[in-house]
């Protein structure tokens, strides 16, 4: 499977994932950068819902995946016939495409040339069928054609006129497909690469057209239910958006672009899901379906009663010609009963794909890591594919960089989410232990060597690839980026201002501030610029309410994209408020929901252990600071052992301005150890806290 399958797949897949994407603002003015865009349903659909527009393009896909040349009546009578039948039970049909298709219905059969026929006699009756109802479906077409350029134009425009007699669909189709079929052929974005197949006396306006697309912005293309403006808005939205350079260490890939365009063309405003499916064909045609982030994949839902999984078949089913699919799903001689625990995570199983036919009882979602049979699909459950092939030529995985992130990421937000997780592949040798590894090291802040050499102890086979190790070794680059910054988690403690330098609380009070504005490019900024070095964790200087930016963050219902940010970047999701409250506890009190992305891992002690706990940190903490102050907790606020198990190494240091020196907090199996250090004089200790006190284990001379 090279990365010519992955463009193929990706076409109907990001085509979807676009269209969906966009669903929930349709009809809506352009929305600024402040406004969250995500796959979160709205109206009649249901989130990862896709509409008409995709709808349609399947019903094509469908013939087309039979072998059958679209340019052939016959074929088009079946693409007009299941349009029909979808017609009759769809949520949403095309003004322009429900009048051809009743009108047609009327004359009895309906039949590709009473639609074509209805499609000219409202042309010539209102001179007005240039919609954008053709453009948004034409994908289809140019994987069919992939190896006759010219047999492609004429079918784009064949089906185009089947609904829309308009010259100026069946340019924008033609052009939209030669652009797709050039992506997948090359990976290369070029809308005027079918600029030669449009009549001469045409061509110059259409040029011109692609021009202004390039040089607006796609929101500039208001009447995008008109074709040509459509065309621009999808254009725009792709040409103007910046391709980012593959930066692992900073979690920045190449393949981020298809879904920062998706987003650009949803903020167009006004016909969003047609917009951003148009954009969608041609992005997935570019990168790929490995592209398309795992988080969408597991939401997309739709007619016919298909999903994510059936989107990428039916892609490539298009490329086979009504070939069936040699694929041996069986997997013949492999070990796919392999199974294990996370040496580092209980929740999360390791296993081969045999597991996935007979799943543990606790599980209940799944990361596949290779191809599975329709069958083998689970039901009722959260089911994510990635696209991971276990060979060392980069063309077979040409965005793994980015896949092993993305699914590790699925894998955290499904743990976040409290649920039980099968990770599998075929036999559990190399992919699996590979994205077991990752998630390990960003689990606990260690290295994936590390890692993979703990996942060896439960998988005894477990030997990633070389192209894999290689992988995790830039991703682990990315990671302790992260480490290195959290390697020593440091509580901020201090209440009182005075302790604090002025440049301190400016900072800390711009940073608040922002938080509490909704401006979350500014604290990204913040967090991630050289210069201005601020704690995640921060409360406001001086404030009372003790609120961090996840606390904003879920008081003010911010995206899932910024509190997933702001959670990658160190976010402590137990970490309670003045009032004793989680950020996801905020979430609930406030909206009557509570974001799963907030959700706090579970900690190994209860909430009296921790209660506890706290107290006799408390007494270890003030016996240690009597001599420096008469009230240590009305200048200090001490941490809660409840954060603990959140925490790289499960560990903090607490630094105390007039003691120079800190206290190391760390939770172990066996209890919660405290050790204490200062150059003022303070001999060195280690508590061990349990239920039962605190012993000393350690004094100093």
């Amino acid at each position: 499977m090279t990365s010519l399958h992955d463009r193929i797949e990706g076409v109907l897949l990001a085509t979807a994932a676009g269209d969906a994407l966009g669903a929930p603002y349709e009809f809506g003015p352009a929305r600024g950068p402040e406004l969250p865009v995500e796959m979160v349903g709205g109206g009649v659909w249901e989130p990862g819902e896709w509409t008409d527009d995709t709808s349609m393009a399947i019903a094509i896909a469908e013939v087309a995946a039979t072998g059958a040349d679209l340019r052939d009546p016959a074929a088009q009578d079946k693409i007009v016939a299941r349009w029909h039948e979808w017609s009759l039970r769809a949520k949403d049909v095309g003004i322009q495409t429900r009048s051809v298709l009743s009108a047609a219905a009327r004359s009895g059969d309906v039949t590709a040339s009473r639609a074509r026929a209805e499609s000219a006699r409202l042309h010539e009756r209102t001179g007005r069928t240039a919609g954008n109802g053709s453009l948004m479906r034409t994908a289809p077409a140019a994987l069919a054609y992939l190896d006759d350029e010219d047999a492609m134009v004429e079918a784009a425009r064949a089906v185009s006129g089947l609904t829309h007699a308009d010259p100026d669909a069946g340019d924008a189709c033609v052009l939209w497909c030669c652009a797709i079929r050039h992506a997948v052929l090359t990976g290369q974005l070029d809308v005027r690469i079918g600029l030669r197949h449009i009549a001469g006396s045409r061509r110059k306006m259409w040029q011109e057209r692609v021009d202004a697309a390039e040089s607006g912005r796609p929101s500039s293309f208001a009447n995008n239910g008109w074709v040509v403006a459509a065309l621009q808005a999808a254009w725009s939205a792709i040409a103007t958006t910046a391709v980012p350079v593959d930066d692992p260490a900073s979690g920045v890939f190449r393949a981020d672009h298809l879904r920062l365009a998706l987003d650009a063309a949803v903020r167009a405003g006004d016909d969003t899901d047609t917009v951003a499916a148009i954009a969608g064909g041609l992005l997935g045609a570019a990168y790929g379906a490995s592209a398309v982030p795992v988080r969408w994949r597991a939401l997309l839902h739709g007619w016919p009663g298909m999903t994510a999984h059936g989107l990428v078949g039916l892609g490539s089913a298009i490329q086979r010609r009504g070939e069936p699919d040699p694929f041996d799903f069986s997997y013949p001689g492999s070990p796919v009963d392999t199974v294990a625990r996370h040496p580092y995570d209980d929740g999360v199983v390791l296993g081969g794909i045999g597991v996935l036919r007979r799943l543990p009882a606790d599980v209940d979602a799944v990361v596949s890591l290779c191809r599975v049979a329709e069958d083998d699909v689970p039901v009722g459950m959260p089911h994510v594919e990635v696209r991971l092939v276990d060979r060392v030529d980069a063309d077979e995985n040409p965005h793994l960089d980015f896949v092993l992130l993305d699914a590790v990421r699925a894998v955290e937000e499904l743990r976040r989410e409290g649920r039980t997780v099968l990770v599998h592949c075929v036999g559990a040798y190399s992919r699996t232990p590979t994205v077991g590894a990752l998630y390990g090291a960003r689990l606990r802040g260690v290295g994936a060597d590390r890692v993979l050499a703990d996942i060896q102890l439960v998988l005894p086979d477990a030997h990633p690839n070389p192209a894999f190790r290689e992988a995790l070794r830039r991703l682990h680059e990315a990671t302790p980026k992260r480490d290195a910054a959290e390697r020593k988690f440091r509580w901020r403690g201090v209440l009182d201002v005075n302790r604090l330098s002025p440049a301190k609380v400016s900072v800390g009070h711009q940073f608040a501030d922002a938080a509490k504005a909704g401006d979350w490019p500014t604290v990204f900024a913040m967090l991630d610029g050289p210069r201005q070095r601020v704690d995640i964790n921060w409360w406001r200087p001086g404030g009372t309410a003790w609120f961090t930016v996840l606390h904003q963050a879920a008081w003010y219902d911010a995206s899932t994209e910024v509190v997933n940010g702001l959670v990658e970047r160190g976010a402590v999701r137990s970490l309670k408020d003045a009032k004793g409250r989680t950020p996801y506890e905020v979430s609930l009190e406030r909206h009557g929901r509570g974001r799963h992305c907030l959700r706090p891992p579970l900690s190994p002690l209860s909430r009296n252990t921790i209660d506890v706990f706290d107290e006799r940190l408390a007494e270890v903490i003030n016996d240690r600071l009597r001599r420096l102050y008469s009230d240590p907790q009305s200048v200090l606020r001490y941490p809660s052992v409840g954060i603990l198990h959140e925490l790289p190494r499960r560990a903090l240091w607490f630094s105390v301005p007039d003691m120079y020196g800190a206290f190391h907090i760390s939770l172990q199996d066996d209890g919660v150890y405290v050790g204490t250090w200062s150059r003022m004089g303070y001999s060195g200790q280690w508590h061990r806290i349990t239920t039962a006190g605190a012993i000393p284990v350690y004094k100093g001379n």
